[in-house]
This record gives structure tokens, C-alpha cells and sequence, in this order.
């Protein structure tokens, strides 16, 4: 009996401690996507709100807990003695946002959302990042919450 309730003890033990490892934070996954932006500089990653606007040099994303994720050219930073202001490029919600399709036909690649609509675009990314970065937009909308838009009917 002594043996069979230090392994109920172990168990618990066990499922306590998987229960409470954290998943990645807020700060964390905006860092983790923006380090892939990052890692892929050299590939001059371009971004562009639809098929008629002009792309644009991506660096980075910045996000807020609404879901509204803004895609930038030159995050802001001192890191290099220079600080460069923060140039939004375009957005998306992330409660609108379901995949980035993988054409093999082009560099262009369309973000888009639950109704396979496009809601932007991203060049050069590599494909081996597009899940990381599915993954990335998927996770941090976990981390959110819905605004209500007073506007909206019911």
C-alpha cells in the first residue's frame, strides 16, 4: 500500500509540474517572430497590405494584446547608435488571420485569413519559416483578447 501511494504521490508529482510549465509569453513570441524577420535580413523580407500597394522592406512586426499585429520597416533602436523611428507598412488582426499559402510559382506569398481571402502579402520568406511563423501568429492570438466593436451588428 506504502508503494502504491508514492507512485499515486509521483504521479501527481509528474502532472503538477507538466501543468505548470508556461507556454511562451506575449513578449516572448512577438521576440521569436521578430527574430525571424532578423535571422532572414539579408533575404530582404517585403511586405505589402495587398496586390495593388507597393511592397516594402520588412524588419519586424510590432503587436498589441487586441490582436492587432503591424508589420514595420526599422523597429526602433539604439542598438547600433542610431535610432530609427518605427515605419508601419500594413496590419492584420490576428482574429482574422489563418495561414500563409506556399506557392511555388512566385516569391509573393499570401497571408491569409479563415476564408482563404488574402489579407497580405510576405516575399522571400523561406519556406522552411512559414509554419514557424503559422505557429508564431497562431500562438500569440491565444494570447489575446477580442475587442468588441461597438459598430458591429449583432
Amino acid at each position: 500500500m506504502k508503494i502504491i501511494l508514492m507512485l499515486f504521490a509521483f504521479v501527481l508529482t509528474i502532472g503538477a509540474t507538466k501543468a505548470q510549465d508556461t507556454k511562451p509569453s506575449f513578449e516572448e513570441t512577438v521576440n521569436y517572430i521578430n527574430n525571424i524577420f532578423k535571422e532572414n535580413k539579408k533575404l530582404n523580407i517585403n511586405v505589402r497590405g495587398g496586390k495593388n500597394s507597393r511592397g516594402e522592406l520588412c524588419h519586424g512586426i510590432t503587436a498589441s494584446k487586441n490582436g492587432k499585429v503591424v508589420f514595420c520597416s526599422h523597429l526602433p533602436t539604439t542598438s547600433t547608435g542610431v535610432t530609427y523611428d518605427e515605419y508601419a507598412i500594413f496590419s492584420i488582426n490576428l482574429f482574422d488571420f489563418e495561414k500563409i499559402d506556399m506557392p511555388d510559382d512566385h516569391d509573393w506569398r499570401n497571408i491569409l485569413d479563415k476564408n482563404n481571402n488574402s489579407i497580405g502579402l510576405i516575399s522571400d520568406l523561406p519556406a522552411t519559416y512559414v509554419p514557424k511563423l503559422v505557429n508564431a501568429f497562431k500562438h500569440l492570438r491565444t494570447l489575446c483578447t477580442k475587442e468588441i466593436d461597438p459598430f458591429e451588428l449583432s
